[in-house]
């Protein structure tokens, strides 16, 4: 007898081949929802889909089809009964057969009604507490139940190219006979940029453990230079987008709009029609130099400094259509007069009238 190892560590007897030790993989859509899993449990390098008729097994352990919301396609899935069952498929969440649940590590999911059984630990103020996918699963996962983010994995990949950069700067420090001018710079940088890039952590957690949806994605019309922040309105989300094939460069620079929304420095017009009163020069070159952090490590930290608001209005002027000429040319945030007065003016009108107005501009809190 053999055991079947799946990606998620389970282990299964295999009684059609004693004593071959065989990996499953599964192969996933853009949602991670498990849609195939294989094994080549022959060892040949490939996957015989269907049975041969000569004494060849098919080597597809399982196949699934879903309703938008994660019912399972009556007839139109496949589980061979001699295999183990893979549990982990819609959304990559646990399928508990015996409950028709999916357990997620916040709350469990029913997908036979699109709801969740518990309500959300992260609300949203336009839908119930109970639904699943920001009412949205063709475009939308929620792998965890608190919160709508990550599908294509951005955040993930970010943090993993940060913290490694953080772990070989750890190296560096830790040997006290390394002659850092050897290098072409101090110990007093390379302790400054690791003390930088730990805050880019803190960043990411801060908004991963925020109240707020951070929902980071690609956006199929940008190029692999552009980005940009937005609000949707449908599930009161902050989307965060990128063109596919885009740098950390770039990357870096919209998950610091993001931050920024979450503490108060940038706001956003409900329908994205405008700038938001909080959006001024200041926050886009706080990006460029972010860029210039964790694309050029040390180097960074000195070439950051010739940039300024100034150099943020000459790259703006030179870009097609031109960007940024129109923004204010001071630091504005919250806590200012400007976001005082809008903070107000906001909540005056959802106090206002029979009807609660829409809002014309969001901001960290807005609700």
């Amino acid at each position: 007898m053999s055991l079947d190892v799946s990606r998620w560590g389970e282990m299964g007897a295999d009684d059609q081949s004693p004593s071959i030790l065989h990996a499953e993989y599964h192969h996933k859509d853009h949602l991670g929802n498990v849609r195939v899993a294989f094994a080549d449990r022959n060892g040949d390098g490939h996957i015989e889909i269907l049975d041969s008729g000569n004494g060849g097994d098919s080597e597809v352990n399982q196949v699934l089809d879903y309703y938008p919301f994660g019912l399972q396609h009556p007839g139109l899935n496949c589980q061979p009964a001699a295999e183990p069952t893979n549990a982990y498929r819609y959304n990559g969440i646990e399928h508990v057969e015996e409950l028709g649940l999916d357990m997620a590590f916040y709350r469990s999911y029913d997908p036979a009604i699109g709801r969740w059984m518990q309500i959300d630990p992260k609300p949203t103020y336009s839908q119930s507490a109970y639904s699943g996918m920001g009412n949205n699963p063709i475009l939308y996962s929620d792998m965890l139940g608190d919160t709508i983010n990550d599908p294509n994995g951005i955040v993930a990949g970010y943090r993993t190219q940060i913290s490694s950069q953080i772990t070989g700067l750890n190296t560096l420090l830790a040997n006290s006979n390394l002659d850092f001018s050897s290098l072409g710079t101090t110990r007093e940088a390379v302790a400054q940029l690791r003390g930088e890039l730990q805050g880019v952590i803190g960043e990411l957690d801060a908004m991963e453990s925020s109240s707020q949806i951070y929902n980071v994605g690609f956006n199929s019309e940008m190029n692999a230079n552009e980005g940009g922040v937005s609000f949707d309105n449908s599930d009161n989300s902050v989307r965060i987008e990128v063109g596919r094939g885009s740098d950390v460069g770039v990357i870096s620079q919209e998950l610091l709009h993001g931050y920024q929304f979450e503490t108060g420095q940038v706001s956003i017009s409900y329908d994205n029609s405008s700038y938001g009163t909080l959006y001024d020069i200041t926050d886009e070159t706080a990006t460029y130099k972010r860029e210039h952090l964790v694309v050029q490590g040390v180097a960074g930290l000195q070439s950051r400094e010739s940039i300024n608001d100034a150099y943020t209005l000459r790259l703006g002027a030179s870009a097609t259509p031109p960007a940024y000429q129109t923004l204010p040319r001071r630091n504005i945030n919250i806590s200012s007069p400007e976001g005082m007065k809008m903070m107000a003016r906001e909540h005056m009108r959802q106090r206002t009238g029979p009807v609660r107005p829409l809002p014309t501009e969001v901001f960290k809190g807005w609700q």
